[in-house]
């Protein structure tokens, strides 16, 4: 048996690719896996790859912008979207912080990743007393805008007060807005 170490770049078989085709495996992997069709954009799959290896964490072209945005919607969709039932919402009402089931804890994380702008966050007006729900603008140094009755049109919602009396209480309300837009956004 060869010890590791005695392993030479000789004995590992190479596959010789152009930087083309490089950029093209990751454009074609990328569409893949999102189940995009890169055929509606103007961009060859081996730009698409270039654009998403290249962005070095900054903004992407249109159409890796675009094709990140389908992804993000075939997500919510098709895996974050079953998730959400009467069992996920009550298991949150039960434990809004702290330890949550995979499921819970799936949705959560989805929500967490979206962008800034229109994110809802929880504004404390008295400490420890009343809370509201706010929603961020985008722009950074602006302030919530606080938000006057974002629960009257959710029906998981009729037990809550607003304003909120805790922290418990404003965390489960943030999340039944997020499910609801989320709902919303696709209800067709």
């Amino acid at each position: 048996m060869t010890e590791l170490s005695q392993i030479t770049d000789e004995d590992v078989p190479r596959r010789i690719v152009d930087e083309d085709e490089y950029y093209e495996i990751i454009g074609s992997t990328f569409a893949n896996r999102a189940e995009v069709d890169v055929s509606k954009y103007e961009a060859s799959l081996s730009e698409i790859g270039r654009q998403i290896m290249s962005t070095a964490g900054g903004p992407l072209s249109a159409p890796a912008q675009q094709a990140f945005e389908e992804l993000d919607e075939n997500i919510a969709e098709e895996q974050i979207l079953p998730l959400i039932d009467e069992e996920l919402i009550q298991e949150h009402r039960d434990n809004p912080i702290g330890a949550h089931s995979d499921d819970l804890e799936r949705v959560l994380n989805y929500f967490r990743r979206q962008p800034m702008s229109g994110k809802y966050v929880i504004l404390e007006t008295e400490k420890f007393e009343t809370f509201y729900i706010g929603q961020l603008t985008g722009n950074r140094g602006d302030k919530p805008e606080k938000l006057e009755d974002p629960l009257s049109s959710i029906d998981e919602a009729d037990h809550l007060p607003y304003p909120l009396t805790s922290v418990e209480q404003a965390e489960h309300a943030v999340f039944l807005k997020r499910v609801d837009d989320l709902r919303s956004q696709f209800s067709d």
